[in-house]
This record gives C-alpha cells, sequence and structure tokens, in this order.
C-alpha cells in the first residue's frame, strides 16, 4: 500500500470546525489521523462525510476499555461520534475509510481512538449511502480545538 498526503491542518487558532473538502476521487481508502485536544471546556469530536446530518445517516459501533472496564454501545446519529476531548489531555485517532469513492456499497470506516486519561476505543462506522466521499467535516460539540490540535487526511493506494 502507497499512502499519498492530500493535507494536513495544524490549528494556529482555536477552531471549532476543521473541512477536508474536494477530496479527490483516486485512491482506494483514505486514512485520517487527529491529535488534538479541546480549548475551553470539554466535549466530543463528531464527524460527518459530504456534510450529510440526517438521523440515522450513520450506524456506530465502539468497544471501550478503561482501566478493568470494558463497554460497548450501538447507535443511529446524525454526525459520528468519534471521542470526547479533554482540556489537558490529547487524544490520537486514526480513522481508515474504506472504499471512500466506490458508488456500489455503503461507506465503511474503522477507528482506533486513545487518551492518556480516558479511555481506549475501537470502532466501527457505516455512511448509509452509496455515494463517494468528497468532503470530511470534523467538528467538536461544545467549544474548540486547541491551538496545536493536527489533522491529516491521506489517499490510499493499493
Amino acid at each position: 500500500m502507497a499512502y499519498t498526503a492530500i493535507q494536513t491542518q495544524t490549528l494556529t487558532s482555536a477552531e471549532s470546525v476543521v473541512i477536508f473538502s474536494s477530496i479527490p476521487q483516486t485512491f482506494r481508502d483514505l486514512y485520517l489521523t487527529i491529535e488534538g485536544n479541546s480549548s475551553g471546556s470539554s466535549g466530543g469530536l463528531n464527524m460527518r462525510f459530504n456534510d450529510v446530518s440526517v438521523l440515522g445517516a450513520y450506524s456506530t459501533v465502539e468497544l471501550n476499555a478503561s482501566g478493568s472496564s470494558v463497554s460497548s454501545n450501538r447507535h443511529a446519529p446524525q454526525q459520528i461520534p468519534i471521542a470526547w476531548l479533554e482540556t489537558g489531555s490529547r487524544t490520537f485517532a486514526t480513522i481508515e475509510i474504506l472504499n471512500y469513492s466506490g458508488t456500489v456499497n455503503n461507506k465503511t470506516s474503522i477507528a482506533r481512538i486513545g487518551n492518556a486519561s480516558q479511555i481506549s476505543s475501537a470502532q466501527v462506522y457505516r455512511f448509509n449511502t452509496t455515494s463517494g466521499i468528497t468532503s470530511i467535516r470534523l467538528f467538536h460539540g461544545s467549544a474548540s480545538f486547541a491551538v496545536g490540535s493536527s489533522f491529516s487526511l491521506w489517499g490510499v493506494s493499493a
């Protein structure tokens, strides 16, 4: 597999939204990396594809572990809830978006998330459409991403 950098955004000011738009449709998969924390209050890191915000547009399954505790959840939300962001602790996430440009199947993504002060999580998302993904919107649920938070999008070739 070959990885090609599409875009990296490292914040020089606090922002509540990060958008990757006009994503080229020339790769097999996409690989998204997130390293950051919250500015101000803690809150959720969420994601939408093609800015679709209809209830049930996504299906998510997650497995969380914290110390000796394990939990799982299943949702059909109007956005993908990736992680909880703290003000003092960095969150790291990698998200593989499989066959993102295909027009036959729904889009499946696999994520791994970690935060030193909270949990480790493995998640699977499905975008319930056969349209190709042309944009990714990452947004903070209640505050902003802190200065220095970094978001990188890579194209993956076979």
